[in-house]
């Protein structure tokens, strides 16, 4: 439930953070499918994100919405590689989810250098 509210605030700084590159708002969910945090969070942070969409009417501000969705697979070098992917391909302007912490962290950095949002749902630490 947290995701599905996180995701409906996220699309209008996704918005945002496209620069207007492309009609649509898209937003990746990074997440774990297959790893420790896959209960947690994996493939239920996509269904949720989908199910956010589908009650918001697909749309927003005139533009499809779109989910993205990739396993980081724990791995800070798999992660930077999919974000960027998406920040220069497919226009994601919002990251969400990122149960691993040191994932997290390093997507804040990539989506900071790349003028985009990365907002962690399900991820921590000290």
């Amino acid at each position: 439930m947290t995701l599905l509210g996180g995701t409906a605030a996220t699309w209008p700084l996704a918005v945002r953070g496209q620069r207007g590159r492309d009609p649509n708002i898209n937003i990746g969910v990074l997440t774990d499918m297959s790893g420790l945090f896959a209960t947690l969070a994996g493939e239920g942070s996509v269904v949720a994100a989908n199910m956010a969409v589908e009650d918001f009417g697909g749309d927003a501000l005139g533009s499809k919405i779109r989910v993205f969705f990739a396993d980081h697979k724990h791995k800070v070098d798999v992660a930077s590689a999919i974000a960027t992917q998406w920040f220069n391909e497919a226009h994601v302007g919002a990251v969400v989810d990122m149960p691993n912490s040191t994932v997290a962290l390093a997507m804040q950095k990539l989506a900071d250098a790349h003028g985009r949002i990365a907002i962690t749902i399900s991820g921590g630490t000290s």
